[in-house]
């Protein structure tokens, strides 16, 4: 059986040029090439990123899955060579994926609680969450991962919030080369739509929501009848362990890593929904890079007419929709999403060793 190993890495603050502290996770396999293969010079690195009031755990469920697909595919292929590269069996290889957390929100927003709570109480934003992933991942090879990443075959992959800050991380200087983003139900209002009814319901529920338990336990059980029904089972257990947090000076008891007052500036951020928009839409029409859309069937959160803008917003290099599920596609079916995402993989993404074209665009 496949294992999946991970490594903690924490970038310090910086005062003078980002003033809070990285938290970040690094999934790897020992079957997996590392560092001192070369020959595997081509294999990816998976670079992921979350949406609001979730941590960089959520991807986990499915990461095990992608990986044990690619585990497979490579399995399949030492015992079949005639179906290797060059043949009809798609191939590809992961070397490692990272999780990078938003600095408000997991192990991160219980790290920088000090700022969160004093001068930055109400204004973090997706731009905020797209600076972090661009210090980490220019941090160089001294700090922080020590990956020079420029080096890399970066795929990211981004859902809602992640999403948004995935696109704009394609425009911050230094520009960092990414060889593909996958988008997952991202959070943006193309032209001239308007997500305020959305902003304001979503406020509306995250200032109601329970922000305090008196144990983990209990805020599982009152997580898996409310908020949390129709998540997979192993999302409700890594929020119950890396999204609820104790906080000696707030009294005993368990507390949510990204307060509720966080949640609430991350709905207000105006900017949010709209920055994206400019630059996703010249990613598409100029082919800087492959960009994947990967949407849910319902309209839960994003209203219909803004998901209908979001698919036409440009020429998308793949689209998908995935059936019986709305927003929250890593949370529900994660399992589901790996597997899309690895059709994506060995389908768009060029095999390792050449071979195959470009697949028809899905209409979405």
């Amino acid at each position: 059986m496949l294992s999946m190993l991970e490594e903690r890495i924490t970038l310090p603050a910086d005062p003078l040029s980002y003033p809070f502290h990285i938290t970040a996770k690094r999934y790897y396999s020992p079957s997996f090439p590392d560092e001192s293969a070369p020959a595997d010079s081509g294999a990816l690195t998976l670079v992921v990123l979350h949406s609001t009031s979730f941590h960089k755990e959520t991807w986990e469920p499915s990461l095990a899955h992608l990986f044990k697909l690619a585990s497979d595919l490579d399995s399949g292929r030492r015992s079949s060579p005639s179906k290797g590269p060059s043949g009809n069996r798609p191939f590809f290889k992961i070397r490692e994926a990272w999780a990078v957390e938003c600095p408000n929100h997991g192990e991160s927003g219980s790290m920088n609680d000090d700022l969160l709570r004093g001068e930055y109480v109400d204004h973090f934003s997706c731009q905020r969450y797209a600076e972090a992933v661009h210090r980490f991942l220019t941090a160089g090879p001294y700090l922080g991962a020590k990956v020079d990443f420029r080096k890399r075959k970066l795929l990211g992959i981004g859902h809602s919030l992640g999403a948004n800050a995935m696109i704009l991380l394609q425009r911050l200087k230094p520009l960092i080369p990414f060889h593909s983003i996958i988008i997952v139900e991202p959070l943006i209002s193309p032209g001239g739509t308007n997500l305020e009814d959305l902003r304001i319901r979503l406020v509306r529920a995250a200032k109601r929501r329970v922000g305090r338990w008196d144990t983990r336990e209990e805020a599982g059980k009152e997580l898996k009848v409310t908020s949390a029904t129709k998540w997979d089972g192993r999302v409700l257990s890594a929020f119950v362990k890396h999204a609820i947090r104790s906080y000696p000076d707030r009294g005993t008891g368990v507390f949510l890593a990204c307060s509720k007052e966080q949640e609430v500036t991350m709905y207000n951020d105006a900017e949010g929904p709209l920055k994206p928009v400019g630059v996703l839409r010249k990613l598409c029409d100029c082919n800087d890079i492959p960009v994947h859309l990967i949407v849910g069937e319902k309209d839960d959160f994003i209203p219909k007419h803004v998901q209908k803008a979001i698919r036409n917003l440009g020429k998308y290099t793949t689209g998908k929709v995935m059936s019986d599920v709305g927003h929250l596609i890593p949370q529900e079916k994660p399992e589901e999403l790996a597997t899309e995402i690895y059709k994506i993989i060995s389908l768009c993404l060029r095999p390792v060793g050449g071979g195959g074209g470009k697949p028809p665009l899905n209409k979405l």
